[in-house]
């Protein structure tokens, strides 16, 4: 499946618009930090593939990443690596239930909203001249998802949620200043169907393909 038979828009904008109007700023990069979850695993090598030869890339091998996560990790992943652009997508890790007949998220809302403001300002002081992008978490298709991990009882994911902490994060963003890569716009501007595996989270290989030109395309705007 090529990018343009998945998207049903005539465009999509790869930045929101009231997030990345006014930021002009490009740096010449060779060093990019790629933080999340088992999403960004996933399309990592995708991104390795179209900027490698534009910039060092590197991400953690950890793929269950919440918000919290990344605040206990912020030396070793931004203070003490010289990276210029960080893409940062966590969110999944932060809002998912657990037990699976539970509904309480294991990083609450306002913590997850005062957690990306820590790691932005925290970045931005450590980091200073370095871009950050925030992406929002893709979507969840909750009847696949209840019957694929149901059983177990181990977690669940509601489509709401994911509503809910990406209007935070984007309003959160705003009020940085910070650009934000709107991932679930992305596949929701498509068929998620057709690129959402059965447990109703994670993707197909095309899929991760397709999200790793989307994220490499929000990076190459930062790129001389």
């Amino acid at each position: 499946m090529k990018r343009k038979d998945f998207l049903t828009m005539g465009s999509l904008l790869i930045l929101g618009m009231p997030v990345f109007s006014g930021i002009k700023f490009k740096r010449s990069v060779n060093n990019i930090t790629l933080i999340g979850d088992s999403i960004r695993t996933g399309y990592q090598k995708y991104i390795t593939f179209y900027l490698n030869s534009q910039a060092e890339i590197w991400g953690p091998d950890d793929s269950r990443i919440n918000s919290f996560d990344i605040l206990k990790e912020v030396d070793s992943w931004f203070k003490n690596r010289n990276a210029s652009i960080i893409h940062i997508n966590t969110g999944l890790e932060d809002l998912k239930c657990i037990p699976f007949s539970g509904r309480e998220n294991l990083v609450p809302l306002d913590l997850y909203t005062r957690n990306i403001e820590r790691i932005t300002k925290y970045i931005h002081r450590v980091r200073p001249g370095a871009v950050l992008i925030w992406a929002t978490t893709t979507p969840v298709i909750q009847k696949d998802m209840n019957t694929d991990v149901g059983e177990s009882g181990e977690f669940s994911f509601f489509p709401e949620d994911v509503i809910r902490y990406n209007d935070a994060l984007i309003t959160t963003c705003q009020k940085l200043g910070v650009p934000v890569n709107d991932l679930y716009q992305f596949v929701m501007s498509g068929e998620p169907s057709r690129i959402i595996l059965e447990d109703g989270m994670h993707f197909t290989e095309m899929g991760y393909e397709l999200l790793g030109e989307q994220v490499a395309n929000a990076i190459q705007l930062f790129l001389d």
